[in-house]
């Protein structure tokens, strides 16, 4: 699965300003939240000191960083700091928006008035009191979860994050607002996508709960579906380094040959 950003376009000027950037020169930056800026999400709240914006020196900062992308192709980082207030968008009336600041509804699927039908899909973000919208065109589903097929419906429902349930039992949603972009009743899951290039495997651990709670423990994620599906990605692995070594020890073949 592609990430919209690479690693080596982490704006490094930015993150020295932002203290992200320790004396010899590492990121200060948790696995997670590297990997939530490379995939296009948000990171966990974090506590940001000795800001300087527009001339004014801000001593501490609690918000969360995202990663955007100018016209020119130049990556900079978007801050998402705390709000005092929720401001209610306009295509949300106060019912919705009390859904969803409550938790009582965990996304809503919207049409913006006009030609082209287009739709949008709002979430809340109680971390930072604020809501936030995305194209659900634009959310890759992926076609196996655990080795189950996903049907069109249910990829359907996975990009506008409504609560998709597998035939185990187990149940995720696509969260806009999660670091891991996925929340589910197990702590781990595997995701395989078909590309061009074949198929591409994901196992996703350390997963939040569903239910938005870190209280309720979640279910073992070792069912025979999960192991079955972890003992099929192991293979294609397996499979894929042989190939490479074998592609390899044929060219180093073929150099010496010429070298004669």
């Amino acid at each position: 699965m592609k990430n919209p950003f690479y690693v080596n376009e982490l704006p490094k000027q930015e993150m020295e300003s932002l203290s992200l950037v320790d004396k010899t020169g590492n990121y200060i930056l948790s696995p997670d939240d590297v990997e939530a800026l490379l995939a296009g999400r948000r990171t966990n709240l974090m506590s940001l000191k000795n800001l300087d914006a527009s001339g004014v020196h801000i001593e501490q900062l609690d918000a969360k960083l995202s990663l955007d992308r100018n016209p020119d192709g130049q990556v900079s980082f978007r801050l998402h700091p705390i709000y005092k207030q929720p401001i209610i968008p306009p295509l949300l009336d106060e019912d919705e928006a009390q859904a969803l600041i409550t938790g009582e509804t965990l996304s809503i699927d919207k049409i913006i008035p006009g030609p082209g039908k287009k739709e949008v899909v709002f979430e809340y973000d109680p971390d930072t009191r604020e809501f936030i919208s995305f194209d659900p065109k634009l959310v890759i589903a992926p076609d196996k979860i655990n080795g189950y097929k996903l049907k069109d419906w249910q990829k359907d429902d996975f990009q506008k994050g409504f609560n998709v349930r597998l035939p185990d039992g187990t149940e995720l949603q696509h969260r806009a607002t999660d670091p891991k972009g996925i929340r589910a009743d197990r702590a781990a899951l595997i995701l395989s996508v078909l590309l061009d290039g074949g198929i591409s495997y994901l196992l996703i651990r350390g997963l939040r709960h569903l239910l938005n709670s870190d209280k309720k423990e979640q279910a073992d994620e070792q069912t025979p579906a999960f192991k079955k599906a972890y003992a099929e990605m192991e293979k294609h692995f397996a499979k894929k380094f042989k190939a490479a070594d074998q592609q390899t020890e044929e060219t180093r073949g073929y150099n010496k040959t010429r070298a004669r």
